[in-house]
């Protein structure tokens, strides 16, 4: 929107530090323009500033007394109702529209490029976002037919709301979720397995609110009969979203989370470096049929259940291999649909 000639930016900020110093240098270009940015957070269930001045800057770094922090921060805020309308876009002049529009790709194949930028090539772990094909998802003697039935999620919003509503139905399973008993053998498809709920995707890429889900999850719980005593933290399917939050707090808060090196919460592991290692882990080419299946999987669909995430990152790090956590995470970052700067760096590092 224009107001008195100067051009008005909002965006929903990030929180993680990996973000922090390209939306800076967003608020200086702006600046040099006339152009006022106004910021928001919206990616967590919790504004993470007011978690950081509620607690005097002193994070915790363990899941309990983060659970006791926001239990003094309340209920986190509900989501806003969708706007019923929209106003009318700026009148610009032609020189200002075509401004706007001169760095606007020319086909969906031009966009597709320059989101991917030079990560498909630099990283040699990284499929490209490519449709996966037999020799990845097969075995190393291509005995597996999973190439022919890897399950592909639909991406958008309203298939996220569609999986959730769904979801929602089963106030029992709902009840009783309880993380670390899912099976990791099960991927869920189309709605509610015995398993977990396969929307971390929809979540990481903003498809589905965090405060949405949580909000809706609650009116479940909270039409339970006072015989049903629900799941606790931390293993209950509200406490999921909170450990999002936890990790999107201490990321953001932590220098150097991204890597050993400097890091204050890293122990400082003489890793080895093996770059044959590294791949045949990537690529499912271990011999250990639990490890390759796993990372055959994730080539094939873009997910693992939490277990089989520890299993293999484990089995890379201090469990077999020895190789250095920052190149599983690379791996993990490249080939999830649910990728989080934050949960993928924590989590990856805290197997080690």
């Amino acid at each position: 929107m224009v107001r008195s000639g100067s051009f008005v930016k909002t965006f929903v900020c990030m929180t993680t530090n990996r973000y922090s110093p390209r939306e800076e240098e967003l608020r200086k270009l702006a600046s040099l323009d006339g152009v006022v940015v106004q910021t928001y957070q919206g990616l967590e269930l919790y504004d993470q500033r007011l978690l950081i001045k509620l607690c005097d800057h002193e994070v915790p770094i363990a899941f309990n007394s983060f659970l006791r922090l926001v239990d003094r921060a309340g209920e986190p805020p509900e989501p806003l109702a969708p706007p019923r309308a929209l106003p009318p876009p700026p009148d610009l002049t032609p020189l200002a529209q075509a401004q706007i529009y001169s760095g606007v790709p020319a086909s969906f194949a031009a966009f597709r490029a320059l989101l991917r930028g030079p990560t498909a090539v630099d990283n040699p772990h990284d499929s490209g976002r490519r449709h996966p094909g037999q020799a990845d998802c097969a075995g190393p003697r291509n005995d597996s037919s999973a190439g022919g039935s890897a399950r592909r999620l639909i991406g958008g919003e309203s298939e996220g709301l569609k999986r959730l509503a769904h979801q929602l139905q089963n106030a029992t399973w709902i009840s009783k979720f309880s993380k670390p008993h899912t099976n990791p053998m099960v991927v869920p498809s189309e709605g509610i397995d015995g398993s977990t709920t396969l929307l971390s995707p929809y979540i990481a890429w903003g498809c589905l609110s965090p405060r949405f889900m949580h909000w809706k999850i609650r009116e479940v719980l909270q039409k339970l009969p006072p015989s049903v005593t629900p799941t606790g933290p931390p293993q209950s399917l509200l406490s999921q979203l909170l450990w999002r939050d936890f990790f999107h707090l201490v990321g953001s808060s932590t220098p150097y989370f991204e890597r050993m090196q400097d890091n204050p919460l890293c122990l400082q592991v003489p890793w080895r470096s093996s770059a044959e290692m590294l791949h045949k882990w990537a690529t499912g080419a271990t011999g250990v049929p639990v490890v390759d299946a796993a990372m055959r999987q994730l080539r094939c669909t873009g997910w693992l259940h939490h277990i089989l995430r520890h299993v293999v990152a484990c089995f890379l790090t201090r469990g077999a291999l020895w190789c250095h956590w920052e190149d599983g995470r690379a791996v993990f970052e490249a080939l999830l649909l649910d990728a989080d700067w934050a949960i993928n760096n924590g989590a990856t590092a805290l197997e080690t």
